[in-house]
């Protein structure tokens, strides 16, 4: 009887944590299309989470965009001419940078980097009760903390994508032009 009595507090506990997410999400979907979730303060962490997030992370990207741009193209350029797909060579880059590597390098870095920071900060103000005193002061948690890092983690993903993409494709072409004039 007691192993049917732990399988069914798992699976509760299972259901309320599931019950839980999503009813997050949904709150936060909802603050997030409601005009009056944006006041000064939200406006302020906002900037600060997309200075954090983008503006920090450039120079890894710069460093991963070279490094990897490089590489990727060198790759394909070689494996083009092996299988005779000379004529695609330009289409191969760019799918497989600007639509495979390069969104794919900027959620694992922002996930990474920011993930973990946001994470603890969270973590950090549950365990010296700052969520509590934001409750008491009339304060929406959702709208101060988690929104600005949602709206950020959104901008930052789609520009740094774009930046990526442009040093790879910059970092690429320059491998090329060393590459075509010793051949």
């Amino acid at each position: 009887m007691q192993f049917v009595e732990n399988i069914g507090f798992a699976t509760l506990r299972f259901l309320n944590i599931f019950y839980e997410s999503f009813y997050f999400t949904y709150q936060c979907l909802i603050k997030l299309f409601k005009k009056n979730s944006y006041n000064s303060a939200t406006k302020d962490i906002l900037v600060k989470q997309i200075y954090f997030t983008s503006v920090e992370t450039l120079p890894l990207l710069l460093l991963i965009g070279t490094i990897f741009g490089s590489i990727i193209t060198a790759l394909i350029v070689n494996l083009a001419f092996e299988y005779g797909l000379k004529d695609h060579i330009g289409t191969l880059i760019i799918n497989i940078i600007v639509n495979e590597f390069a969104p794919l390098a900027t959620v694992v870095i922002i996930a990474l980097r920011s993930g973990a920071a946001i994470s603890t900060e969270i973590a950090v103000m549950k365990v010296s009760n700052e969520l509590n005193t934001l409750k008491a002061f009339d304060i929406n948690i959702i709208e101060y903390l988690f929104l600005p890092r949602i709206i950020s983690g959104i901008i930052s993903v789609v520009l740094l994508s774009f930046v990526l993409s442009i040093i790879m494709l910059f970092s690429g072409y320059l491998y090329l032009l060393f590459f075509l004039k010793q051949a």
